[in-house]
C-alpha cells in the first residue's frame, strides 16, 4: 500500500519550461507532465480516473482570489500544480504561513504525508493532519480505492509473474515441435496478455516510470 500511494522523499525540482499563456489553464499539460499525472496531494494518478485528465485541474497554491494579494502569480508556473478536482475544490481559497498544506516542490511530501496499509492517508506532522482534514483525504470512498488499487496492482503482479514463467517456457520450445504452431500462437496470447497486464499497473501508478520504480521495490525488474 505504501509502495503504490508512496508520497515523494525528495523535493520535487521543476523540469518543464512551458511558453507564456494568456489563460492558466492552458498550463494543465505541461503540469500534467511535471507532476507525472498524479494529484499532488492525494497522489490518486488521473488514467485511474473515468474521464482521465478532464477530471483534474490547475491548482493555484496561493489563490488566485482577488484581495488575498496574490493575484499576480495567476500564471506564474511556479505556483501552479496538478490536482483532482476534489482535492482542488477542498482546499479552494485556503492560504496561510502557518497553517499551510505542503506542496512538492517546497516541501519534502514524505515528512508530512504517508499513506498506511489500512488505506488511510497519516498527518507525519502539523501541516500533514492539516492537509488530511482539508482535504478530506480519509473520506470512506478515498480509503476503498487505495485498498481496491492496492488489491489490484497486486493480484496483477503476481499474474505478471507467471506470465513471465509461462513465456519462458513457450520461448524455449524447440522450433521442430510437432505441435509448434499452436505455441506461436499462444506465445501470441500470452505476450499480448502480459503487455495488458502492464498497462493496468501503469495506470494504477500513472506513468511508466513509476510503475517501473514500484515493481523494482517488489524486487520485479521489467524486461
Amino acid at each position: 500500500m505504501t509502495t503504490l500511494f508512496r508520497y515523494p522523499k525528495t523535493k520535487h525540482v521543476r523540469n518543464i519550461v512551458p511558453p507564456t499563456y494568456k489563460r492558466y489553464q492552458s498550463y494543465k499539460k505541461a503540469l500534467r507532465l511535471e507532476f507525472g499525472r498524479v494529484c499532488v496531494y492525494c497522489r490518486w494518478p488521473d488514467t485511474d480516473k473515468p474521464h482521465g485528465h478532464w477530471d483534474y485541474a490547475v491548482e493555484h497554491y496561493r489563490p488566485k482570489k482577488k484581495g488575498l494579494g496574490f493575484e499576480h502569480l495567476e500564471r506564474d508556473y511556479a505556483n501552479l500544480f496538478y490536482a483532482c478536482a476534489p482535492c482542488n475544490v477542498f482546499k479552494g481559497e485556503h492560504w496561510a504561513d502557518t497553517d499551510f498544506v505542503p506542496n512538492p516542490c517546497d516541501e519534502v511530501m514524505f515528512n508530512h504525508l504517508q499513506v498506511s496499509d489500512a488505506g488511510e492517508v497519516n498527518g507525519k506532522s502539523t501541516a500533514g493532519t492539516n492537509a488530511v482534514k482539508l482535504l478530506h483525504l480519509n473520506e470512506p470512498d478515498a480509503v476503498r480505492y487505495r485498498k481496491k488499487a492496492a488489491l489490484t496492482f497486486s493480484v496483477h503482479v503476481t499474474a505478471l509473474r507467471d506470465l513471465d514463467r509461462v513465456l519462458a517456457r513457450v520461448r524455449a520450445a524447440p522450433d521442430n515441435h510437432p505441435q509448434i504452431a499452436r505455441i506461436k500462437t499462444l506465445l501470441a496470447e500470452k505476450s499480448e496478455e502480459r503487455a495488458l497486464t502492464l498497462e493496468v499497473l501503469t495506470d494504477l501508478c500513472g506513468t511508466v516510470d513509476a510503475r517501473n520504480e514500484v515493481l523494482e521495490s517488489l524486487g520485479y525488474r521489467v524486461s
